[in-house]
């Protein structure tokens, strides 16, 4: 454990906090370079023209705009993938979830601004319905935040359960086990019904409840076998020590390997045959 994250050496936690700050840091400020570079250009009526053409340019873009909107636009990109590399899979924020809506929503609050006040007086049918599309596509994306899983994963990165059982490399995950109600048999045998006494008011001798289940004619008066018990088990018998010279060892060799003679048995008794034999 390192700097509160389990499993990961304090040099890679610190290394990952250092992309994550990195990459929204530089996602901010390209979104914000997007953001005043737009609104200069709606300053001036929302179009201009700037560059070597051949054609006169009516309305020039103000100095800078050209440049400050292509190194927002991919810069903000490049902030996305910075960050994308300093995520911890243990948990922690992902800020670049809310890239695309941050986005949206500054560049539709621009053409809202604009639209109820144009540079020109009054109002602007156009930059109005450009903004609330704008706002609806920033804006629409947010609504999974109201799910607590979702907002956890976003804010804080995987749910509780999954980083306590799969995400720790040093707790093994839990074991799971069915349930009772998962382990117990769809169909259950019907108990046989048990015979009353009878009754003062009962005018049949031990009647029986109706039973579940109809047996069949073939069955219903059918005892079960009883169980025989099973034979006790015949002793083996023990090999006798007669034959030739060779046969008698082999017989020792078994006994020794069946663990009827241990080594001293085992040589003695192969020493009496051998010495059997050379006395003959």
């Amino acid at each position: 454990m390192a700097l509160g994250v389990d499993g990961m050496k304090a040099r890679r936690v610190i290394g990952k906090a250092f992309l994550l700050t990195l990459g929204t840091l530089v996602f901010v400020v390209c979104l914000t370079m997007v953001y005043k570079s737009m609104r200069s250009v709606m300053d001036i009526g929302g179009s201009c023209a700037s560059g070597n053409t051949p054609y006169a340019i009516s309305r020039p873009c103000p100095k800078g705009v050209g440049w400050m909107m292509t190194v927002g636009i991919f810069g903000m990109f490049v902030g996305t993938g910075i960050s994308l590399l300093g995520v911890f899979p243990q948990g922690g924020p992902r800020p670049y979830v809310f890239g695309w809506s941050a986005l949206f929503l500054s560049l539709g609050w621009n053409f809202l601004d604009y639209g109820f006040d144009a540079p020109g007086g009054g109002t602007s049918a156009g930059w109005l319905i450009c903004g609330f599309v704008f706002v609806a596509m920033g804006g629409v994306p947010l609504l999974f935040l109201l799910s607590p899983r979702a907002a956890r994963w976003a804010l804080w990165g995987p749910n509780t359960e999954r980083a306590d059982d799969y995400l720790h490399p040093y707790k093994p995950p839990p074991i799971r086990t069915k349930s009772a109600a998962s382990t117990t048999t769809a169909t259950t045998t019907p108990e046989p019904a048990t015979a009353t006494m009878p009754s003062a008011t009962s005018s049949t001798p031990y009647a029986r409840p109706a039973p579940a289940w109809s047996p069949t004619p073939e069955t219903a008066l059918v005892p079960e076998p009883a169980l025989e018990p099973a034979p006790p088990p015949v002793p083996e018998p023990e090999p006798k020590l007669d034959g030739t010279v060779v046969e008698r060892l082999a017989t020792l060799a078994d006994l020794k390997e069946r663990g009827m003679l241990d080594d001293d048995e085992y040589e003695k008794a192969k020493s009496a045959v051998l010495g059997e034999e050379s006395s003959t």
